[in-house]
C-alpha cells in the first residue's frame, strides 16, 4: 500500500476490520452527507446500516424489487433516497427509512438497465440517468418537497449503452461515456434544453469519465493503463485530449456501476480500474489553471474485477464490496507516521 498525501500529511486508506460485514451480492452503495447512514444493495433489497463510533450497525432491510438495484443516491437539501434499477425503474422514497413505507414516486419511462443517475447540486432539481436503450434522460421537479418528477428532455447520440455521466461544479455542461466509443459534451443547465456541442471519438469503451473543474475532465479507458485528461480550448470552444497518466488495473476484468469520485476540496480521484482502486491526487500547476500535476498516492488490490463502492464526501470513509470477499469493507484514512 502506498503512501498518501491528505490535508499536507501522508496518510493510507485502512481497512477497519471491526466494520467488515458480509453481503450476499451488492453493485450500489451510498453514505449520507454526515456519514451516519449507509444504504447498500442486495439483489434487489437495501439494507440500512447505521455508521458510529466506527461500527456499522445493521438496522433494517427493506424488499424493493426482484432484480438488482445499480445506483442510490441521497439528495442533501431534502430527506430523499433516489434508486435506479437495472429494468429501468427509478423510485423515491424517504431517507427515513421505514420496511413498511410506500415509495413516494415511481418513474418507468424504459425497460433497459440504468446504468449512471445524476442529482444537479446544490438545486437538486435535475436528475440525468444513462442507460441500455443508448439515451440520456433529463428529469425535472418544480416542487420538490412534491416529488413531483417528469422526463422533461431525452437525448439519444450514443449508438450503444451509456455507462458514464459527470455534470461540472457550475452545472452547464454535461460529459457523457458509452459503449459506442464516444464522449459526448453537451451544454445547457436546469431551466435550458441541453445542446450537443461535441463529439470525441476513443479507443476503447470506457466506463468512468469525471469533471475535474468546471473546464477539465478525466476518462479512463475500459481496462486501460492510462488515465486520460482533457482540457477545454476556449479558443475553438472544443475540449481535446491533454495528456495521459499511468494508474493500476490494465488488461484485467472490469466492470461498470462504480463511477468515478473527485473530491474537490481535498483534490482526490478515487477511480476503479480493473481489480484496481486508484487513489489519484490532483495538485494544481504553476504553469496555468487548467494543468495540474498527478500523484497516484495509494492503489488498493482485489481479486476480482466486480467491486462496487463509494467515498464519503469528506474523504472519510471508503465503502467497497468485492466479489472475491462477499464482504462490504470500509477503510479510513490512518496517518502514516
Amino acid at each position: 500500500m502506498q503512501n498518501m498525501q491528505y490535508n499536507l500529511e501522508s496518510f493510507a486508506y485502512e481497512l477497519i476490520p471491526k466494520m467488515t460485514r458480509k453481503n450476499q451480492f451488492c453493485s450500489a452503495i451510498a453514505i449520507n452527507q454526515n456519514n451516519k447512514i449507509v444504504i447498500v444493495e442486495e439483489r434487489g433489497k437495501i439494507k440500512v446500516f447505521n455508521l458510529s463510533n466506527e461500527a456499522l450497525k445493521l438496522i433494517q432491510i427493506i424488499q424493493l424489487f426482484g432484480y438488482s438495484i445499480n445506483t442510490i443516491n441521497f439528495f442533501k437539501q431534502q430527506q430523499f433516497i433516489v434508486i435506479a434499477s437495472c429494468m429501468g425503474d427509478i423510485i423515491f422514497r424517504s431517507s427515513i427509512l421505514q420496511s413498511n413505507q410506500k415509495f413516494l414516486m415511481k418513474i418507468k419511462d424504459n425497460i433497459t438497465s440504468i446504468n449512471c443517475l445524476l442529482l444537479n447540486s446544490p438545486q437538486e432539481d435535475l436528475i440525468i440517468t444513462g442507460s441500455n436503450d443508448y439515451a440520456i434522460r433529463f428529469y425535472q421537479s418544480k416542487q420538490l418537497s412534491s416529488m413531483c418528477w417528469k422526463c422533461s428532455q431525452t437525448i439519444t447520440e450514443h449508438l450503444n449503452k451509456v455507462q458514464g455521466l459527470s455534470l461540472n461544479q457550475e452545472g452547464t455542461k454535461l460529459i457523457s461515456c458509452g459503449s459506442d466509443l464516444k464522449i459526448i459534451i453537451m451544454e445547457g443547465s436546469n431551466k435550458n434544453k441541453w445542446i450537443v456541442k461535441q463529439k470525441i471519438q476513443t479507443e476503447s469503451i470506457g466506463f468512468r469519465i469525471n469533471f475535474i473543474t468546471n473546464d477539465t475532465f478525466i476518462f479512463q479507458e475500459k481496462s486501460y493503463y492510462l488515465l486520460s485528461y482533457y482540457i477545454f480550448n476556449s479558443k475553438q470552444g472544443q475540449f481535446y485530449r491533454y495528456r495521459k497518466f499511468q494508474v493500476e488495473g490494465s488488461q484485467q476484468s472490469c466492470y461498470n456501476l462504480f463511477p468515478a469520485i473527485y473530491l474537490n476540496q481535498k483534490q482526490l480521484l478515487l477511480l476503479k480500474n480493473g481489480k484496481y482502486l486508484n487513489l489519484i491526487r490532483f495538485i494544481n500547476s504553476p504553469s496555468g489553471s487548467q494543468d495540474f500535476e498527478f500523484t497516484l498516492i495509494q492503489t488498493i488490490h482485489f481479486d476480482t474485477g466486480q467491486i462496487f463502492g463509494t467515498l464519503s464526501e469528506d474523504g472519510q470513509f471508503l465503502i467497497t464490496w468485492d466479489h472475491n470477499s462477499y464482504e462490504i469493507q470500509v477503510r479510513k484514512p490512518k496517518k502514516i507516521v
